[in-house]
């Protein structure tokens, strides 16, 4: 009698304890499905513009199917995260929905949902609407879940997938580089845009924002020294892109990271490299530079191309000016004409302002641009917040930088209308900072911040 009793006592504790593995396991496979759905999965070709709009599911190749299962993958966990755990459910949406970014950005994405009620192919437009609402939450999971919480986690796997991503594009140019680019040679007009869909220098951006703070901000010179090499290196990357907005944000972020260090050596450094480059500048090196910004006059016509490209999706617009045509699926068949009358290969839209105007109107760019101010508004909340707390300034400094790189691919590139997972990672860890910082709650288990996002770094007493 006496075992049996025990034995009846001690079920809901071992319920409660598979509960709970059940859960830490959702947990870490989320981790492993927000960085595939960050990392962008790989495609062997692209669609036909009618193709992908007429017939989404009949002309999926296998990494196609890679890339829906990874999202679907991801809004499963999702779902049984939050449905499991209520009170949390209750007290993260309620977050979510207070937090100014946050709130804007997922009202952008309800609306893109909303808006399959007249696109022209809803199936289309529902795919890459609720990317938007499965992504911000699953970052937002992912920062706050786990036996240790840490709110920088989603930022660390977007360096962490970047450095892969350059990784392998390093290795498949030395397998055959027309798969990542065009041209001839490295060193004769060789373009390493990282092939289709396009990486355009976004990986060696950001790995090089990791490097450099780790070169700045690491615990020992040999770790610095490293990391210093490896920045260098990134910029190798970035330069053979050829792409402007990624190069021009990649001196920002040089600026702002080593402003950020208070020493007379690291100011010392960012003047001479700034005087270094306007002397290069004034020299003849100018015209190597502008050949390089240009890509020897390719990159004037291809602008030119994307003016064409503005002015058609403008007069698309004017036919729907407050509500748009539907979310991705209105710019895609917008443009379905614009290449077959122009011969131009340009199947998307190529700046945020076109593409959320003829996708959403005039409701949808200003629920986007109020989520982008507000974006920037909460990075420099949390650069006043952090004035005195120097390891969690280091991050902030690095979502300043992401900030400064959505911002330029903004006017190059549809990225924050379409999802962009720079803009994702920048809402959804400044939501998870401006929470833990206003509970006041320890990093993860005793672990300083900068072991996640700057290698080698611990804690200093000041």
């Amino acid at each position: 009698m006496l075992e049996q009793q025990t034995t009846q006592t001690g079920r809901p504790g071992l319920a409660r304890a598979q509960r709970v593995d059940t859960l830490r396991l959702a947990e870490g496979a989320l981790v492993w499905f927000v960085a595939l759905i960050l990392s962008g999965p790989p495609r062997i070709r692209t669609r036909e513009l009618r193709d992908a709009l007429e017939s989404p599911l009949t002309t999926l190749d296998p990494t196609a199917v890679i890339h829906l299962a990874a999202w679907a993958g991801t809004a499963a966990l999702v779902a049984y995260l939050l449905y499991k755990q209520p009170e949390r459910r209750r007290a993260w949406l309620r977050a979510l929905t207070h937090h100014v970014a946050t709130r804007w950005y997922l009202l952008f994405g309800l609306l893109a949902v909303a808006s399959a009620a007249y696109s022209p192919a809803r199936l289309y437009t529902l795919f890459f609407a609720a990317k938007i609402l499965i992504a911000l939450l699953g970052i937002v999971l992912v920062c706050e879940s786990g036996r240790s919480p840490r709110f920088d986690r989603a930022l660390v796997l977007l360096f962490a997938v970047s450095g892969i991503r350059a990784i392998m594009l390093i290795l498949l140019y030395f397998v055959d580089p027309s798969l990542v680019g065009s041209g001839d040679g490295l060193l004769q007009g060789y373009r390493l845009t990282g092939g289709d869909p396009g990486d355009y220098g976004e990986s060696a951006l950001l790995i090089g924002l990791w490097l450099l703070a780790a070169a700045i901000f690491g615990r020992t010179r040999m770790g610095r020294t490293a990391a210093a090499i490896g920045y260098a290196a990134s910029w190798g990357l970035l330069l053979a892109s050829q792409t402007r907005s990624t190069i021009t944000a990649g001196v920002a972020c040089f600026a702002i990271l080593v402003g950020l260090r208070r020493s007379f050596r690291a100011k010392a450094v960012l003047v001479l490299t700034g005087a270094v480059g306007l002397g290069l500048l004034l020299t003849q090196q100018a015209q190597v530079a502008v050949r390089l910004a240009t890509r020897s006059g390719e990159g004037i016509r291809t602008l030119t191309g994307r003016t064409y490209a503005f002015d058609y999706l403008m007069e698309w617009w004017a036919r729907s000016p407050l509500y748009g045509h539907g979310y991705g699926a209105g710019t895609r068949a917008a443009l379905v004409d614009f290449v077959e009358q122009t011969g131009l290969d340009i199947g998307a839209g190529h700046d945020v302002l076109s593409t959320v105007l003829v996708d959403l109107g005039l409701i949808g760019a200003a629920v986007l641009l109020c989520a982008f101010l507000a974006a920037w508004w909460q990075v420099l909340r949390l650069w006043r917040r952090t004035r005195r707390l120097q390891r969690h300034r280091v991050v902030v400094a690095q979502l300043m930088c992401l900030a400064v790189w959505v911002t330029f691919s903004a006017i190059t590139s549809s990225s924050l209308a379409g999802g962009s997972a720079a803009f994702l990672v920048l809402v959804g860890t400044a939501f998870a900072m401006d929470r833990a910082l206003r509970a006041r709650r320890p990093l993860a288990s005793g672990r300083s911040l900068d072991q996640g996002s700057i290698p080698g770094r611990t804690a200093s007493k000041r």
